[in-house]
């Protein structure tokens, strides 16, 4: 790779039945783990912010980008696996996230597998790779493609879904 990575999971969300989840707001105290990771350094050296296009991924990059002094570039590429609007409870999203993140050849959600979801986050690498180099890039995202890239990545999906019950929101993987 001709450039640095960091990936960055977007802070907590407020779950809120009537509204698509990638329209989901962060809750008022979600910023405070990003302000720590500001005031421990944890971002020193990024030259860029990516961000997925979905609003919690851009809420969570403001800090950042205002510390840094950086603007975010938002790319589609990044956003979180595609999936319908319907609300699911607690145990029917676990439910379906074990499949969409252990069967990735189908369309668990509906909308986009699993396979297809990290071919979309690897061009996105690609295409960064393309513009950019000896850069020091911070990507905001989220859980579930995540966790599938980094699974596709390492090329071991074992545990795939332990992995994604142990990631936290605002977790920080750096990838060089």
């Amino acid at each position: 790779m001709k450039n640095k990575y960091t990936l960055l999971r977007h802070a907590e969300t407020i779950k809120d039945p009537d509204t698509h989840p990638k329209d989901w707001l962060l809750t008022p105290d979600s910023l405070d783990k990003i302000h720590e990771h500001i005031r421990m350094g944890r971002f020193d050296g990024i030259t860029k912010i990516i961000s997925s296009t979905e609003p919690k991924a851009v809420a969570t990059g403001k800090p950042i980008a205002e510390h840094l002094n950086l603007p975010i570039e938002e790319m589609e590429e990044f956003i979180e696996v595609k999936r319908e609007k319907k609300f699911l409870t607690d145990g029917e999203f676990l439910i379906q996230k074990q499949k969409e993140l252990e069967v990735r050849s189908q369309r668990v959600n509906g909308v986009e597998s699993g396979d297809e979801a990290i071919a979309r986050f690897k061009l996105g690498m690609q295409k960064l790779e393309e513009k950019h180099s000896g850069e020091n890039i911070l990507i905001i995202t989220h859980g579930t493609i995540m966790t599938l890239f980094l699974a596709d990545h390492k090329d071991n999906f074992d545990n795939v879904f332990e992995s994604w019950k142990n990631l936290k929101f605002c977790d920080i993987i750096r990838l060089f």
